[in-house]
């Protein structure tokens, strides 16, 4: 499922290419953001709909430049300017109270989004591993936050930006403004993650194909 933003007050929800849904937020809206919930921001605030029937699940008091789930759909990442926001989603409680009907006011249901950390840090990119969250920070740090605890795995030498991870070989794949792209070893150890290994340093020609192996 997909969302498109058809100026301030109309938004369209597509699911296999075709519109299933035309939403119109009861504010104006600034920008949209898609994951396992539709994340609508206006002004300071942004609000996260199920995308089912549009009902309003949670509001945050904070404006992302970015929001990044998780591929379970559970956890959740808040990129702003100065910090960033891991929030669990309680896919259940969301769904109970609509269940029974309860009122949901402008702040949506309560207890349906759970802080799990704020990490006061500049963030360039960022990527989940699972629950494990893998980061570039603007200070040149690959970091990696999991139940609240951040480690740092490389400092660089230069800035970065994560393209992807690819499952099967373990591995990040990160790309600077020169096209150059570095990856490095990344395995699961009771949880968290381990940065063991850095590889080689590629061309625009291997930028291509990683782009295209991993659907960017």
């Amino acid at each position: 499922e997909y969302a498109v933003r058809e100026g301030p007050t109309v938004v369209k929800l597509f699911k296999n290419f075709k519109e299933t849904r035309t939403f119109k937020p009861p504010f104006s809206s600034d920008a949209i953001y898609g994951g396992a919930l539709l994340g609508v921001r206006s002004g300071e605030v942004t609000f996260f709909f199920d995308w089912a029937e549009c009902r309003l699940v949670r509001r945050v008091d904070v404006t992302p430049k970015e929001v990044k789930w998780s591929e379970s759909g559970e956890l959740v990442c808040l990129v702003c300017e100065e910090s960033i926001f891991l929030l669990r989603y309680k896919r259940e409680v969301a769904a109970a109270a609509f269940e029974r009907g309860d009122a949901v006011g402008e702040e949506g249901v309560d207890d349906a989004f759970e802080l799990v950390h704020e990490i006061s840090e500049q963030v360039r990119t960022c990527i989940w591993v699972g629950e494990c969250l893998l980061y570039t920070s603007i200070s040149g740090r690959l970091n990696y936050t999991v139940g609240g605890e951040v480690v740092t795995l490389q400092h660089l030498d230069r800035p970065l930006y994560i393209v992807g991870y690819v499952p099967k070989e373990n591995r990040v794949y990160l790309v600077d403004r020169d096209y150059s792209i570095v990856s490095y070893q990344v395995r699961a150890r009771t949880g968290a993650c381990a940065c063991v290994a850095c590889a080689c340093e590629g061309s625009v020609r291997l930028l291509f194909a990683l782009g295209v192996g991993l659907g960017v």
